[in-house]
C-alpha cells in the first residue's frame, strides 16, 4: 500500500525473465534436482527473486520447463501466456556446423560450453533492420539471451566442455504478436522474447517511449523522409486513409508522448512529419503541452479561452470555453462556421509550437472529429 492507503502495483516478469526461469528449471532436472515451484534468478540488476513455474519434466537426456508469464499489473498480452523452454545435448559435429551456419539461431558461448539458443513455435523471426536483433534471426533480445547464459552459469553449465540446444515457445504466440506492434516492426510468427531489466512494470511510460523509439530507429532504417505520428487506433486509421502511399511501419503510435516523439523525429533526421489526432489533443499541442495524458496534464479550458481571445476571435466564440469541461464539450456549444475558426486557430497555434520544437521539420497537421471527419 502506499502512504495514501492506494494499493501498489504489482510487477510482473519479462518474456525474457521467464525464459531465463525455464533454462535453469531444465538444467536443474537432468542433474537431477528438478526445482518444485519456482527457481530462483539473478536480475540485471543484480537482485535475485523466484520465478514461479508451472511444471518441468526429463527423460534423463533432455528436459522441458514451463512457466506461465506473469505480467504483474500491467497492462500486456502476454500476461498469462505459457512459455515452454527445452534443454537437449547437440553432437560435437552439429555444434561445428551451426557455428559455421549464418542462420537465425545464436551460439552464444558460456566457460567451457556454448548454448545454442533458438525460437520454437510462437516466437517471431526479424525481418526489418533497425531492432535489437539483425534480420534472419529469431526475436529474441539480447539482455533475455544474457540472463539465460548468466543464470546456467550460476547452476554450473559450461564448467565441462560441450553444446545444448535451448528452445524456447510459446502457445498461441503467433496468435498473440497479433494484437502487439510485432507485424508493424517486422517481427513475424510470433511474440519476442524481451525485457532489459527481466521485469514488467507496470504501465511504464518508460516502456512505451522505448517502443517509440524502436518504431522510429525501425522507420529510419528504411530510408523513409516521412513518418506519420498518430494518437491512437483511430488515427492510425484516419491518417492511413489520408496517406495511402505510407508504410505502415511509418505510421506511429505516439499516445500522450507528442514532444518525445517530434524529438525523435529530429534525432532520426526526417524531415516531414505528419501528425494525426483529434480536437482535444489539438487544443493542447497549441498551448505548448509537451505531455498530453489527462491525469497528468488536465487541460486548462481558461488557458484556451485566453489564447483564442489573443488571436482575436470574439467573445461571443471564445466565452464558452471558460465554461466547459472538455474542448468537444465547448466545440459543441458553437455553430458550424465558430467552430471552424476555432480548429483553424487552434491548427495554427499547433503548427507554431512544432516549429518551435523542430524547425528543420516540415509538418503536416491532420485533425479529425471524432467520426473521422477532417477537421483541418
Amino acid at each position: 500500500m502506499t502512504d495514501r492507503g492506494e494499493k501498489r502495483l504489482r510487477t510482473g516478469f519479462s518474456t525474457g525473465a521467464c525464459a531465463a526461469a525455464g533454462a535453469v528449471a531444465a538444467w536443474l532436472a537432468l542433474y537431477g534436482r528438478p526445482p518444485k515451484d519456482a527457481v530462483t534468478l539473478r536480475f540485471p540488476d543484480g537482485t535475485e527473486r523466484p520465478v514461479p513455474l508451472d511444471g518441468v519434466e526429463t527423460d534423463g537426456e533432455t528436459a522441458t520447463a514451463r512457466i506461465i508469464k506473469d505480467g504483474g499489473d500491467d497492462i500486456d498480452i502476454t500476461d498469462g501466456a505459457m512459455i515452454r523452454v527445452h534443454l537437449a545435448p547437440v553432437a560435437p559435429e552439429d555444434t561445428e556446423i551451426a557455428a559455421k551456419t549464418d542462420d537465425a539461431d545464436f551460439i552464444e558461448p558460456c566457460g567451457k560450453a556454448r548454448l545454442i539458443i533458438r525460437g520454437g513455435d510462437g516466437v517471431g523471426r526479424v525481418t526489418r533492420a533497425g531492432l535489437d536483433v539483425p534480420p534472419g534471426k529469431w526475436a529474441v533480445n539480447p539482455e533475455p539471451r544474457r540472463m539465460i547464459i548468466d543464470n546456467l552459469a550460476c547452476v554450473g553449465f559450461g564448467r565441462e566442455p560441450g553444446c545444448r540446444r535451448l528452445i524456447i515457445s510459446v502457445d498461441r504466440g503467433e496468435r498473440l504478436a497479433q494484437k502487439t506492434l510485432n507485424p508493424v516492426l517486422g517481427i513475424e510468427g510470433g511474440i519476442s522474447i524481451l525485457g532489459t531489466s527481466g521485469l514488467v512494470i507496470p504501465c511504464s511510460n518508460a516502456a512505451y517511449l522505448a517502443t517509440i523509439t524502436v518504431l522510429l530507429r525501425g522507420a529510419a532504417a528504411m530510408d523513409l523522409d516521412r513518418v506519420a505520428l498518430v494518437t491512437g487506433g483511430r488515427t492510425h486509421r484516419w491518417t492511413k486513409a489520408q496517406h495511402g502511399d505510407l508504410p505502415e511501419a511509418a505510421i506511429i503510435r505516439i499516445g500522450d508522448f507528442i514532444h518525445e516523439a517530434v524529438a525523435g523525429c529530429r534525432e532520426h533526421g526526417f524531415r516531414r512529419v505528419t501528425v494525426g489526432c483529434m480536437a482535444g489533443k489539438l487544443a493542447k499541442y497549441a498551448l505548448g503541452i509537451r505531455y498530453t495524458h489527462a491525469h497528468r496534464t488536465a487541460l486548462s479550458l481558461a488557458d484556451l479561452a485566453a489564447l483564442l481571445d489573443e488571436s482575436g476571435l470574439p467573445p461571443a466564440v471564445t466565452a464558452p470555453a471558460a465554461h466547459c469541461r472538455s474542448v468537444r464539450e465547448y466545440l459543441g456549444t458553437l455553430d458550424a462556421a465558430d467552430r471552424g475558426a476555432v480548429i483553424r486557430e487552434l491548427h495554427r497555434e499547433a503548427m507554431k509550437t512544432f516549429a518551435a520544437w523542430a524547425p528543420e521539420i516540415d509538418f503536416e497537421l491532420l485533425v479529425f472529429s471524432p467520426g473521422g471527419e477532417q477537421l483541418a
